[in-house]
């Protein structure tokens, strides 16, 4: 672990990520800054010399007119509001620390040199609202910074990638899988009980996770997946092609749901309904001519006749057996009470 200066001064417990939340619109900036060539322009502030009593003019110098760039570009609208102004701010001081960390065997603190800088052109408004959040930040409390910057860093670029005319998927491929990579950084150092940075990770966590790949035109691409942050990640994997099933119209099986689910037409339904009575009507009209006038119904009524008649034959002789049946079993009865009547 690389030691804090020891010659500059640190505040304790002032750790904040909430500025993060405005990381799309300052990420942009520093990317361009930092990709841009530095205008030759002379700055006031920025005209540093031995006498500042600085190391490494010359970087600190270059470092100078960056921050100046991104002054300019982040302070340009003042209807922004006062807390968007703060995190700015913010940001401006997370930026110095980590460009001071990047120059080699560098010992000058950020305080001094904005100080220095502030010296030079006490008049500037913009350097003067900054000045309240600038201080130096431990290496400890820095590395978490850099983790969470780095985190919503790739984010962007993800964003960026699906949301071109022409998303590249290796390159999203790679984005994702830093992403991941750096997450784990982040979760490796939550062990330690540092409650605020594993907020912040969990914050970005949530934002990542919204991320929907089925809502981006993704064609040519393989399993569109969006990786996972941790195993017990929320996320789950994207199926897009079967949410464009479901969407057009087809259910998890392949079937038409418009088959299963055709929506009722009140005309269909009315013309349905009339083709069914007409159909009725024509069929009794045409057995009825059939029965009266032809040799057919004739034949059918004599059928029906005789069948009739062969039921009532059979109906009277029915009557008569049980008649019959009826008196022998009372003659029977008398039988039996005439025998027992006599043996008396």
């Amino acid at each position: 672990m690389i030691d804090d200066n020891m010659s500059c001064i640190y505040e304790d417990e002032k750790e904040n990520y909430e500025f993060l939340d405005y990381a799309d619109i300052f990420i942009p900036y520093a990317e361009q800054v930092q990709n841009d060539l530095i205008e030759n322009a002379h700055l006031k502030f920025c005209n540093l010399s031995s006498t500042d009593n600085l190391e490494n003019i010359d970087q600190l110098t270059n470092v100078c007119k960056k921050f100046d760039n991104i002054i300019k570009l982040l302070f340009n609208d003042t209807s922004d509001s006062a807390s968007k102004y703060t995190s700015y701010s913010e940001f401006m001081n997370y930026w110095l620390n980590n460009q001071f960390k990047l120059i080699n065997k560098n010992s000058t603190c950020v305080l001094y040199f904005f100080q220095t800088i502030m010296s030079k052109d006490n008049t500037n408004t913009k350097l003067r609202e900054i000045k309240k959040k600038i201080r130096d930040i431990k290496y400890n409390e820095l590395e978490n910074l850099n983790i969470l910057y780095n985190l919503y860093e790739k984010y962007h670029k993800i964003k960026n990638t699906l949301e071109s005319s022409h998303p590249d998927e290796q390159i999203y491929i790679k984005n994702a899988t830093s992403c991941v990579e750096e997450f784990k950084k982040g979760e490796a150092k939550c062990s330690t009980g540092e409650k605020k940075f594993c907020s912040a990770l969990s914050k970005f966590r949530d934002k990542y996770e919204k991320i929907n790949l089925c809502s981006y035109d993704l064609k040519g691409w393989g399993k569109k997946t969006l990786p996972q942050l941790t195993s017990d990640s929320k996320v789950s994997v994207a199926d897009c092609e079967m949410s464009e099933k479901l969407e057009n119209g087809y259910d998890t099986h392949g079937s038409s749901k418009s088959s299963m689910e055709t929506p009722s037409d009140p005309d269909t339904n009315v013309h349905s309904s009339l083709i069914s009575a007409s159909s009725v009507a024509g069929i009794c009209l045409v057995s009825f001519i059939i029965y009266k006038f032809t040799s057919f119904g004739s034949w059918l009524s004599l059928k029906i006749t005789g069948k009739n008649k062969i039921q009532h034959n059979l109906d009277d002789e029915n009557d008569q057996l049980l008649h019959r049946t009826e008196y022998e079993y009372m003659n029977i009865q008398n039988t039996a009470y005439n025998v027992a009547y006599n043996s008396l």
